[in-house]
């Protein structure tokens, strides 16, 4: 039995994006996290409803505990609901984030048309192998892919 976790707002620290939650677990002294920040804070700018939250361990252990975070960035990708839809380590590219996020929201509702980064979005069906790729790639760190 598959069980998918699901975070609150109050878990995270910060609301929800009407639409999906890229939730960042960082920490003060990481200069990927930085980086990292960056490109999630501008797909989250770039598509409309989503949001990103940047919690440092220091602040919300029980999260990054919850979590399983061993090493910073962790970025994770929740749906509307909050559950966890995509989970990595390391600076994510703005397609890659895209590519997650066409898994998190669906079709009917995916980004579309802005560019961000000088990456132009893409539909969810467009956009979603790229996500399925590196959540493959990293299957050792994420468990299984689930898609």
């Amino acid at each position: 039995m598959t069980v998918t976790l699901t975070l609150t707002a109050d878990q995270v620290g910060a609301p929800l994006g009407e639409r999906a939650t890229l939730l960042q677990v960082s920490t003060a002294f990481c200069a990927p996290c930085r980086t990292a920040h960056r490109v999630l804070a501008r797909v989250a700018d770039a598509v409309p409803g989503v949001r990103h939250v940047d919690v440092d361990v220091a602040d919300a252990p029980a999260l990054a505990a919850t979590l399983e975070v061993t090493a910073t960035p962790t970025v994770v990708v929740l749906d509307a609901a909050g559950a966890v839809v995509v989970r990595a380590q390391g600076v994510p590219t703005s397609s890659q984030v895209l590519g997650a996020l066409a898994l998190a929201v669906p079709e009917a509702e995916a980004p579309s048309g802005r560019s961000v980064g000088g990456t132009p979005t893409r539909g969810a069906t467009a956009a979603a192998p790229s996500a399925r790729t590196a959540v493959r790639a990293n299957a050792s760190t994420n468990g299984p892919a689930s898609a």
